[in-house]
């Protein structure tokens, strides 16, 4: 017995300990929006965001989409937290506001992170060779005009200040 257990110490000291490094950034699975369509007219407008990925070895950590309006001057950023899972597809809530720049906007980035900091970015041109949408249509009049001033007094017109 007790040569048993001097060899079982002695294979638990001496065996080898495997660990792999997590280097290989997550991977894109899915991505859509819904609608493609808003009119932000009479009020803002909610577009949901789904996102998909997958992690080989520490596990999701979050994922950012950044939409973009046609002159770059306006920009909308949905954030999803996959909390470590190795695979999910999780959906957010965007916001286009009232008054938001019409026209196509565009997806101009999709930013995966894994638990332990490696990153993976898809761009626009590689997310259309994937068949993934990235433009989203925004109806609005934008109010480009300036306010005017209506009425402007003070009072007293004097003061003495001895």
């Amino acid at each position: 017995m007790k040569n048993i257990i001097i060899t079982i110490l002695v294979v638990i000291l001496i065996a080898p300990v495997f660990a792999q490094d997590d280097v290989t950034p997550p991977s894109l699975t899915y991505f859509s929006f819904t609608p493609d369509t808003v009119d932000v007219t009479n009020g803002p407008a909610d577009v949901s965001v789904t996102l998909g990925a997958f992690d080989d070895l520490s596990g999701l950590s979050s994922g950012s989409v950044s939409f973009y309006s046609p002159t770059f001057e306006q920009g909308t950023y949905p954030y999803i937290s996959f909390g470590g899972s190795m695979s999910d597809t999780l959906s957010t809530e965007m916001t286009i506001d009232q008054y938001s720049e019409s026209g196509l906007w565009q997806v101009g980035n999709i930013s995966l992170y894994d638990e332990v900091g490696n990153e993976q970015t898809y761009y626009t041109s590689e997310l259309e060779s994937m068949g993934i949408e990235t433009s989203l249509f925004v109806i609005s009049e934008q109010d480009t005009t300036p306010p005017s001033l209506t009425y402007f007094s003070f009072t007293p017109d004097t003061v003495d200040v001895t």
